[in-house]
């Protein structure tokens, strides 16, 4: 992942992609944190509540751009919105349970595949939205930004509530 990250950021800056930006950095947040959360096994501390508040941060700003995006006429502009909110609650998520008594929260392994298959999703959302659109334009633009959430988040979502009883 971190090739990844390293390898977009000059196409990022070249291109000056903001929708393509974002989906980077909840990429790059959900891939650091539940890479934390499966090194430490949930004993997240000062450095994992940082990037958390940085996430809400950054989320925020980008739901507000992507809601200036959606009054000037581009549809689009509901994708940034939503996962730049998206990520604000995410991040508060994240920080609420780093906060929780640690017997009286869900097991470490739920929290790592959320943010591991989150990661995921948006990855490929990214990589279907800036590929897909040029190699296949009969495809329709939102089924890039909304498929892989469709399909993927229930197999995940299952994959994460069946070893949630198996950590326990």
């Amino acid at each position: 992942m971190a090739g990844a990250i390293v390898a977009a950021v000059p196409v990022l800056w070249a291109t000056r992609n903001l929708f393509l930006t974002g989906m980077g950095l909840v990429a790059a947040y959900m891939t650091f944190m539940g890479w934390r959360l499966a090194r430490t096994r949930g004993q997240l501390g000062a450095p994992e509540r940082g990037v958390a508040r940085g996430m809400m941060v950054a989320g925020s700003l980008f739901g507000l751009l992507g809601l200036r995006v959606l009054l000037g006429g581009q549809s689009l502009g509901v994708v940034a919105a939503a996962m730049g909110f998206g990520s604000v609650a995410l991040g508060r998520q994240h920080l609420r349970w780093m906060s929780a008594d640690p017997g009286q929260r869900e097991p470490w392994v739920t929290q790592h595949i959320g943010a591991i298959s989150g990661g995921l999703i948006a990855g490929l959302t990214a990589l279907g939205a800036a590929a897909g659109t040029n190699y296949l334009p009969v495809v329709p633009e939102p089924v890039y930004w909304l498929g892989p959430a469709l399909i993927l988040g229930p197999i995940f979502r299952r994959f994460a509530t069946y070893h949630k009883e198996t950590f326990r």
